[in-house]
């Protein structure tokens, strides 16, 4: 029999809900240099709100878990997770009960997912009131690991994916920190394969228009989406869109570091991926793979010494043969 509270937390639930309509409205805002890429970003678009649909009713890690396991797919699995982290932060209040444990639960479920898990927590910060200070406080950093900087990372994507206003995809950073200014630049590179659908015009525009230091990151998250998000488009390893070496390495070590991610959530599309390469490109992706599944443990830096971590990698990653 349902209860009272349970059917408050359903509508509570229907209005959160992130709709077609609602995603349509949004997606019809960028312009995709082809209909391919149009299509892969509304596949991603409705897996990730399908995975926040499905969490904010179940409220369950079990259930997400299930739901990925019994993808015949893996490729779009990742973002269903990073939908259901989001709605774990955003529904917490509705299951005061399980919300302190949820994420911890899903982490310890899906752990190939935690860098998607992590960057879906961040999505909820970037809708709620106060947003900064919220993050400042958020449980995202009692979390163990490396990788919960990637929550402003996720913020940063989201901020950019759902507010900002075509054809400037300008998202300022509300973090004065160096550490959080770099992952918030990361987030918004990330976003920028999305909104500006492959378009070199509009990340040649974006890059222009931010502080040279933090050009390189936003090239990192520029890489990494490429790698992440579209890896099934790719059929050898593509050129960094920047002739200048710090962009062009931080653009090669977003790639791996993509690639990495790949590799632990969706290992069939990985394998067939790097099948699917010539000796060369499958060489260079195993090589860095390699070496980005071995991350120093956490320090006590803002943000547990992640940045510092990839911008080490960005001199130690060697540069792909063909673009030598």
């Amino acid at each position: 029999m349902t209860g009272t509270g349970d059917r408050v937390r359903s509508r509570i639930a229907a209005r959160m809900a992130l709709t077609d309509e609602r995603l349509d409205r949004r997606l019809a805002l960028f312009t995709p240099v082809d209909a391919a890429v149009g299509d892969l970003v509304r596949a991603i678009s409705r897996e990730f709100a399908a995975g926040f649909n499905d969490t904010l009713r179940a409220y369950d890690p079990v259930a997400v878990s299930a739901r990925v396991d019994g993808m015949a797919d893996d490729y779009l699995a990742p973002f269903y997770v990073e939908g259901a982290a989001m709605a774990f932060a955003a529904a917490g209040a509705l299951y005061p009960g399980r919300a302190r444990t949820a994420h911890r639960r899903l982490l310890a479920t899906l752990p190939g997912h935690r860098y998607l898990i992590f960057a879906g927590w961040g999505w909820w910060y970037a809708v709620r009131p106060f947003a900064a200070q919220a993050m400042r406080r958020s449980p995202l950093w009692r979390q163990d690991g490396l990788f919960t900087g990637l929550g402003i990372d996720g913020m940063a994507f989201a901020t950019c994916f759902l507010k900002a206003a075509p054809p400037r995809f300008d998202v300022p950073c509300p973090f004065p920190e160096a550490e959080y200014q770099a992952l918030w630049s990361q987030g918004h590179g990330r976003a920028l394969w999305f909104v500006a659908g492959g378009r070199p015009e509009v990340i040649e525009d974006q890059g222009a228009r931010l502080a040279p230091a933090l050009r390189p990151e936003l090239y990192a998250g520029l890489g990494l989406a490429t790698a992440f998000a579209g890896m099934r488009r790719m059929r050898c390893l593509p050129a960094a869109p920047s002739d200048q070496e710090t962009e062009r390495r931080a653009f090669l070590q977003g790639l791996a570091f993509g690639l990495t991610a790949r590799r632990e959530a969706s290992p069939r599309s990985f394998t067939r991926f790097l099948d699917q390469l010539d000796r060369s490109d499958a060489g260079w992706v195993t090589t860095v793979t390699d070496r980005c599944l071995a991350p120093p443990g956490r320090d006590t830096s803002r943000d547990g010494g992640y940045v510092a971590w990839q911008r080490r990698l960005r001199t130690e990653i060697p540069i792909p043969e063909r673009s030598a």
